[in-house]
């Protein structure tokens, strides 16, 4: 006899099917996967379980707070009792007879409608058909590639029939075995558990015959009997049994979207253990959550910011070079002494010759203040180890530096826009800007980020700072308010999800900086001498201010500095006389940081074909001025630009397009008079993809 593909020989081994010695087998025509090892978990549980690492000790352990409520439950019922519910039915399904119990047999495809087929297809009719389902069952489990099989199955069932011809009722007893398959899914992550519909397998099953009538030879005879019991058993259907129920709270919360749903997605990993008594446990891995790093590239003065334990030097006005308090003091000694270390008769290098003994000390190189040698050396060294006693300066370079930009021409006695970005601003040494980086940007997922700072060798306990957006991730910078100026700080972070946090950051130390430490306004100043203005930068170290430029400065080209605390930025500035200026045309660009209009002039003049370009004019009546290509008189018009009561434009124009390549020229008109000529070259410049 075939019990679903297994090869099964002799009663003694079929009696041992019936008393729970079950060989569990799928079906080869079905090409199932076979498995002849089960493990016997009738009295365990399902249980799913939440492991993480601990908060403090980062030791790994079950997680306290349930992530869906009500999954506890399930590990409080045997599993085989979940599947006798689910058999037997609610009282409602038994009340309807629609419980599985009463369809396996009543119901399409169940032992009734089976036998009444079996034996019409014999040429006999069946009736009186009565089953005995067992209701209670054993359950096994076996791992398999994609998952966990489970195995129901209820042993013992009885039933009976009768067959009717003209001489007598035939009376026949039915056993078998049921079983009820299930494959559980558990993929990679703890929402990947589901559990497919069960397969209802007949095993063993057994006709025999009751009474006389049933035994006549030519009624129903033993190979007659034989192909119903074959044919009974090799049938295989789904029922509406389904244990994927106990998933579903869990499948719901994935899926909603939701916070909850992504720290569940947190647990990354998915463990099976099967063991005895317990039965199944599917246990959900929270991986550690990597420390984060400071970045610190925001502090107060950017790359010039000082390590715990040095200030600026302040050789001279603008040196950032970092030293000990203590060498701070003796420089500043040195300065004060500067004017008594000369030579009061002049000399070889006239009033900056020093006394014999005394050298210049060069902490730039217009720093002429004399010194004794070794002071001399000491600055040279201090200066070569610069990089190293900045915070962020020899690991995160600066790829910017202050700039400035004005109209490339201005008459003399005129107000002009100045405008500059990447200057230092005025530090407020109560506030630190920290900067932090990371491995990953998924911490902080229903947490967030702790801050332990640590001020003057005290400890005080760690803050909590805001996520990102919507409890969703940690944030990348944080301004650390209220701060005492000139005293020792240190600062640790970590970072926390719903369920755990990251070990400690490495630590950073600084000291905040003294009362009005670091640049001051921003000094507009032209190569005259002149001070055209100072200006304060913003917070992100940029400032625009109007200045006026001497109506007594000569025409010609000057050059225009803008600075503080030793950085800054110089242009050149063609000045023209009052009320005398020629109209004049500019091709300009802009660089990064630039603000406003573009009005650094481009020499030579290019302009690319196909792309519109920036043009600044001087010099014109207010109103409107017209540009156009080679000729005002049938050349190609590039549009028009407003003047200013200053008598400059800059606006953007028309394209020119790709067949006018070469050498052209651009005419500007006002009131019908050509007021200015501009040769320029139309250049192939090649997209940039």
């Amino acid at each position: 006899m075939s019990v679903l593909g297994c090869k099964i020989a002799g009663a003694a081994l079929l009696r041992a099917l019936w008393v729970g010695t079950l060989l569990v087998c799928h079906a080869a025509a079905q090409g199932s996967s076979t498995f002849t090892s089960p493990i016997d978990i009738t009295g365990g549980r399902i249980t799913i379980e939440a492991v993480a690492p601990d908060k403090d000790t980062g030791v790994v352990g079950a997680v306290q707070s349930p992530l869906v409520q009500g999954m506890a439950a399930l590990a409080r019922t045997p599993i085989n009792s979940l599947f006798d519910g689910r058999w037997n039915g609610t009282p409602d399904q038994q009340a309807a007879g629609a419980s599985p119990r009463q369809t396996s047999c009543d119901g399409p495809g169940g032992i009734k409608e089976t036998i009444e087929a079996k034996a019409a297809k014999m040429g006999h009719t069946a009736f009186e058909i009565t089953c005995n389902f067992a209701t209670a069952g054993s359950v096994f489990v076996s791992k398999a590639a994609e998952g966990l099989y489970v195995s129901y199955q209820l042993f013992n069932n009885k039933g009976s029939f009768k067959v009717r011809n003209d001489v007598a009722d035939a009376r026949f007893s039915l056993t078998f075995a049921l079983e009820l398959t299930t494959l559980i899914h558990t993929g990679n992550t703890i929402c990947s558990l589901r559990a497919d519909a069960p397969v209802v397998l007949l095993h063993g099953v057994q006709i025999e015959p009751e009474n006389a009538a049933a035994s006549i030879h030519d009624f129903l005879n033993p190979s007659d009997l034989t192909k119903m019991e074959l044919d009974a058993q090799a049938k295989e259907r789904t029922t509406s049994i389904s244990v994927n129920d106990v998933f579903q709270q869990l499948q719901d919360a994935c899926n909603r979207g939701d916070i909850v749903s992504r720290v569940i997605a947190k647990f990354a990993q998915l463990e099976t253990d099967i063991s005895l008594p317990q039965g199944v446990t599917f246990r959900a891995v929270h991986p550690g959550i990597a420390a984060p790093r400071f970045q610190n590239v925001s502090l107060p003065f950017g790359q010039f910011t000082c390590v715990a334990g040095y200030v600026w030097r302040n050789a001279y006005e603008g040196d950032v070079v970092c030293v000990t308090p203590q060498r701070a003091s003796q420089v500043q000694d040195e300065n004060g002494l500067a004017k008594s270390r000369r030579d009061p008769n002049g000399g070889l290098y006239g009033e900056a010759t020093c006394l014999a003994g005394f050298v210049w000390r060069v902490a730039r190189s217009d720093d002429l203040v004399c010194v004794p040698p070794a002071s001399r050396d000491l600055i040279a060294q201090e200066n070569a180890d610069a990089a190293s006693k900045w915070v962020t300066g020899s690991t995160v370079p600066s790829l910017t530096r202050p700039s400035i930009s004005a109209p490339p021409v201005v008459a003399a006695g005129a107000n002009f826009n100045v405008s500059g970005q990447f200057f230092p601003p005025v530090a407020d040494p109560t506030r630190l800007k920290l900067s932090f980086s990371r491995d990953t940007t998924s911490a902080c997922i229903g947490g967030s980020s702790q801050l332990e700072v640590t001020k003057a060798g005290q400890v005080a306990a760690p803050a909590t700072l805001k996520p990102s957006s919507n409890m969703s991730s940690c944030s990348y910078s944080y301004d650390v308010v209220g701060l005492t100026p000139s005293t020792a700080y240190s600062f640790r972070l970590r970072d926390c999800d719903y369920v755990t946090c990251s070990p400690w950051s490495a630590p950073f130390a600084t000291t905040t900086l003294g009362p009005n430490n670091g640049p001051g306004p921003v000094a507009i100043v032209l190569d005259t001498g002149a001070t055209l203005g100072t200006v304060a930068v913003d917070a992100a170290g940029g400032f625009l201010t109007s200045v006026r430029l001497p109506a007594e400065t000569a025409p010609g080209v000057h050059r225009l500095t803008a600075s503080t605390g030793g950085r800054g930025d110089t242009i050149e500035l063609r000045v023209t006389p009052a009320g005398g200026e020629t109209a004049t045309l500019m091709v300009t660009i802009a660089f990064f940081g630039d603000v406003g209009c573009p009005m650094r002039e481009l020499d030579p003049p290019k302009i690319a074909a196909d792309y519109t370009f920036p043009l600044f004019g001087s010099g014109f009546s207010p109103g409107k001025v017209r540009i156009y290509l080679d000729s005002s008189n049938g050349g190609l018009n590039l549009g028009s630009a407003t003047v200013g009561a200053d008598g400059t434009f800059c606006s953007e124009f028309r394209a020119i397009p790709m067949d006018k390549l070469g050498q052209r020229n651009l005419v500007a008109v006002q009131g019908g008079t050509e007021r200015s000529v501009l040769p320029v070259e139309v250049v192939y410049v090649p997209s940039v993809h």
